[in-house]
């Protein structure tokens, strides 16, 4: 049967984890909620609520991780129906943790009008994972993906590279968006004699370990400087000489703790794994209008600007060098505060980057011809 496109027909996503997962609600969520405000019909499609994930996943035993994870596989199973009906179907990461993407080949076999995100190298094992359920992780998804999907989805160059490599059609790089709207221009008020300094970090337990390589660095700045680090996640970090302050993370207080940060900082070990990361830490910071300070590790040398939005440091001494640098100069830190806003405002937002996303979209729904695309600009075969 002839594959006939419906513009009134929805976008369907399938999102393999709650908005918890920033991977969902900044490569999935953001842009649905985008095309709905812009007249598009989309479903959205969960395999749980974010306070069931907490209580089941993260705060549960092992019996209670295992009756999630049979949920969640049935939900995604149910959600399914949804998708002969599609006007394109959007896949977002992994729709189930562990073994070969059996959901998304029946996805596949129900509508051919598949795209697909990767936003990490998910063919390497994560860095600071100790869990033993990791080995049952698919690591060829990204490949398998490929053979299904008529358009595929990058967080950076490196995942195109990989998707290309491995059969990958109409791949294009969609870097991780930021709603600007979400974190509001503030002005950060002027420091008290002794009041601490605070650098920031936000992420996720699994990688707080990367923290470990700036530790030194940090407790020697705060020898001199009154700073206080704030490790915004679900884990806990500890250094000595170093004044740490662990926060749980929350979607709603986000904002909130993003601003209250005065550097951010985004540490890397260079890596298989990390060259892959989409340098989301780092967008989050400058959004929230502050300095940063990276690893020179894969995406994170695209997007600062060094000397002007922040700094990258390859060494300890470098690490040590530029906190000082911005802990010492009030003005320093709040006028790259204002160009890293305007870099992530220019190139990274989600009004930035809706209209090639709409654009994929069509595309897997037979709308308009798959083009290939690199680094966000046509081939010179197109």
């Amino acid at each position: 049967m002839r594959d006939v496109p419906n513009p009134q027909k929805p976008w369907v996503f399938l999102c393999g984890d709650t908005l918890r997962n920033a991977g969902i609600r900044h490569r999935a969520w953001l842009f649905a909620r985008a095309l709905e405000t812009a007249g598009e019909s989309c479903r959205v499609c969960f395999p749980a609520e974010p306070e069931e994930r907490i209580r089941l996943w993260e705060q549960g035993n092992r019996f209670d991780k295992a009756v999630y994870l049979a949920r969640c596989w049935l939900r995604l199973l149910l959600a399914l129906r949804h998708v002969p009906g599609a006007r394109a179907v959007f896949i977002r990461g992994r729709m189930f943790p562990y073994g070969p993407p059996l959901l998304e080949w029946l996805a596949g076999l129900l509508n051919p009008r598949i795209m697909f995100d990767v936003d990490d190298a998910v063919w390497e094992p994560p860095a600071f994972v100790s869990s033993p359920f990791v080995r049952f992780q698919d690591r060829k998804w990204a490949a398998r993906m490929c053979r299904i999907s008529r358009v595929a989805i990058a967080g950076n160059r490196l995942i195109a590279a990989y998707l290309r490599d491995h059969g990958g059609r109409g791949v294009r790089v969609i870097p991780t968006c930021v709603d600007m709207e979400r974190f509001p221009v503030r002005e950060r008020p002027t420091k008290k004699p002794g009041e601490p300094i605070i650098v920031g970090w936000i992420g996720s337990r699994d990688n707080l370990g990367y923290l470990r390589s700036v530790g030194d660095a940090l407790a020697r700045t705060a020898q001199r400087y009154p700073i206080r680090l704030l490790a915004v996640s679900n884990g806990h970090f500890e250094w000595p000489g170093l004044e740490v302050e662990n926060r749980p993370w929350s979607l709603e207080r986000e904002p909130d703790d993003l601003h209250e940060m005065d550097i951010g900082i985004m540490p890397l070990d260079d890596t298989p794994r990390a060259r892959g990361k989409c340098a989301f830490k780092a967008l989050l910071c400058m959004a929230a209008g502050m300095p940063v300070i990276l690893s020179p590790v894969g995406m994170n040398r695209e997007v600062v600007e060094h000397g002007q939005s922040g700094f990258l440091a390859a060494t300890p001494e470098e690490w040590e060098r530029y906190l000082e640098m911005l802990c010492g100069d009030a003005e320093l830190r709040a006028e790259m505060g204002r160009r890293a806003r305007d870099r992530i405002e220019r190139d990274y937002s989600i009004h930035a980057h809706l209209p090639r996303f709409h654009e994929a979209l069509r595309e897997t729904a037979g709308e308009l011809p798959v083009k290939e695309e690199w680094d966000g600009l046509a081939s010179p075969a197109q």
